[in-house]
């Protein structure tokens, strides 16, 4: 077909010269003219399959770089820290220097404490449990936990006092029981200390009370990991006073007397009060009121209303719940609820 439409070329161009030849001419330049057109489609078709192809190839290039570059872009996806308790405050950080007959009497409040002692060791109440608390070791009091302090084995003690609040819950292992500290741990909490001290006292940088918030809920994460000691104390009248209070702490909702708890126990009315003035520093009576203020607040906290709280505490009436919540508490039911 190629040849044939080269002849029909020089055919159309010197036919007058081969005039002798025209009628054998004339047919081969049609058929030559039909072959060119034929050649001409044909290299259109190639033109343009070529370019879908290239086109094709260029959508392929494209769309593989594409995927290749989103398989590997790094998936960015956040993981939100979960916070259970910070601390928002401090009230107190303080060092004591006691001799053999200190005895602080019993208190509980709405924040953290920290008895730590670096010399000495202290006998410390924490509601029913009676604990000692030894050269290098420290004790935490929870919130709304009666607690008291007295020296123990007529000896010098001293030691860092240290109180805060938080927002959120701290860990459970912490909340019973004395930790012992290593040398580097016993530097570690020192240090932290004497920051808290500069913060509480107004000294410091900006920043200073936020580092030494972060400083300790760090230490207090670490400090749950550890096994504490929840020996008891083991003489006869600890171990009667641990027995008594853990029977109000049962019976915290019903309105009993010192003689029932008496005869519950089969002791009399004045060996209670003994135990009490021994171990707690207050009371029987007033114990066990403290125990159902604190009880009734904690209720407070979930959703209860007051004359809820008042008819399952077993009060003669609202108004006599009000006056004795506010009497050991502080403030009245709505009140207390209201506070942040």
């Amino acid at each position: 077909m190629f040849y044939l439409s080269i002849i029909a070329y020089f055919c159309r161009k010197y036919k007058k010269n081969f005039g002798f030849f025209k009628i054998f001419f004339n047919p081969i330049c049609f058929f030559g003219k039909i072959a060119l057109t034929e050649i001409s489609f044909c290299a259109i078709i190639t033109l343009n399959r070529n370019k879908k192809r290239k086109t094709r190839k260029e959508k392929s290039f494209f769309y593989d770089f594409r995927q290749k570059v989103i398989a590997i872009k790094p998936t960015l996806k956040i993981r939100p820290v979960e916070r259970d308790f910070t601390v928002t405050g401090f009230f107190t950080a303080f060092r004591f220097n006691w001799d053999g007959e200190f005895v602080f009497h019993g208190e509980s409040h709405d924040f953290w404490e920290i008895v730590f002692v670096s010399e000495g060791s202290v006998e410390s109440v924490e509601d029913e449990n009676i604990y000692l608390v030894k050269e290098n070791q420290l004790i935490l009091h929870a919130p709304l936990e009666f607690h008291r302090i007295r020296s123990a084995e007529g000896e010098r003690q001293k030691g860092i006092i240290m109180s805060f609040k938080t927002a959120g819950s701290l860990p459970e292992e912490l909340k019973d029981g004395v930790f012992t500290l290593k040398a580097e741990e016993k530097a570690e909490y020192t240090d932290l200390c004497r920051g808290i001290m500069n913060f509480v006292q107004g000294n410091g940088t900006y920043y200073t009370g936020q580092e030494v918030a972060d400083h300790l809920a760090a230490f207090l994460i670490r400090l749950s990991q550890k096994t504490p000691n929840r020996d008891l104390a083991s003489s006869v009248g600890a171990s009667e006073y641990h027995r008594i209070v853990s029977s109000m702490t049962d019976r915290v909702c019903e309105n009993l007397t010192l003689t029932d708890f008496a005869r519950i126990h089969n002791i009399s009315v004045s060996y209670l009060k003994l135990l009490f003035k021994t171990y707690a520093g207050i009371s029987p009576k007033t114990y066990f009121n403290q125990m159902r203020a604190r009880h009734a607040a904690h209720l407070l906290t979930q959703n209860h209303t007051i004359a809820e709280i008042a008819e399952k505490m077993n009060f003669s009436s609202q108004n006599y719940f009000t006056v004795f919540f506010r009497n050991y508490m502080g403030s009245t039911p709505s009140e207390y609820r209201k506070q942040p």
